[in-house]
Formats: structure tokens, C-alpha cells, sequence
């Protein structure tokens, strides 16, 4: 169970807990922060928008729409990883869950000051 957040949530709150859980609801998102529905929709709006969270309206029904559910989408950005030693270099891409995308690992180049 995620952790309540103290008030006010920012859009970085309501993505840390949606990339925690995996999965979360605009519904769900309110309970646990204490923000109303258009405050939690402004800030997943905003995180939608960034590329940061994806939509799916395959949510589990309870008799009315099912609800979309959201979740934290780890192909909307890159991070470019940098280990620079004397003896060797080695550079990495990541999608934003630290997956390794791409990596190059190797010593100075021929001439450089050690």
C-alpha cells in the first residue's frame, strides 16, 4: 500500500506514486493524496501531456465505466549514464526505470592525459 502524501501534492508526488504501484486511478490517486478530483486531474493531465504517465481504459469495472488506469510510462524520456575513469569510460542509456537501453564501455583515447 502506498504512503499518503501530506498536502499539497505536486505533479512529482502523484508520479511517485504511480510509478511505485505500477498501476493507479484518478479515484484512487485522490484517496491517497487528499486532493480533489480536478486537482488530481490537472496533475495527471500535466504528467500525460509530458509523456511521463499512459492511459488505459481497461480498468476493472464495479458496475458503472470502468475507470482508466494509469501508468508510469518508462519510454517517455532517456538518461544518458556517464562513468569517467582514468583506465576506461563507460556511457549508458536508460529509459526512465533504469532499464539499459545502449552502453559503450572503453579505455582513453590514444593520447589523452591520465
Amino acid at each position: 500500500m502506498p504512503r499518503p502524501v501530506t498536502r499539497p501534492s505536486t505533479s512529482g508526488d502523484v508520479l511517485r506514486l504511480i510509478r511505485e504501484d505500477g498501476v493507479a486511478t484518478r479515484a484512487g490517486l485522490g484517496r491517497i493524496t487528499g486532493l480533489s478530483r480536478p486537482a488530481v486531474a490537472a496533475r495527471v493531465a500535466a504528467l500525460i501531456s509530458r509523456g511521463l504517465v499512459v492511459e488505459r481504459a481497461d480498468g476493472p469495472s464495479t458496475g458503472g465505466r470502468p475507470p482508466a488506469r494509469l501508468e508510469f510510462n518508462a519510454a517517455g524520456g532517456a538518461v544518458l549514464v556517464a562513468n569517467l575513469g582514468q583506465s576506461r569510460g563507460q556511457l549508458a542509456v536508460c529509459d526512465l526505470a533504469g532499464t539499459i537501453l545502449a552502453r559503450a564501455d572503453a579505455p582513453p583515447a590514444e593520447g589523452s592525459p591520465r
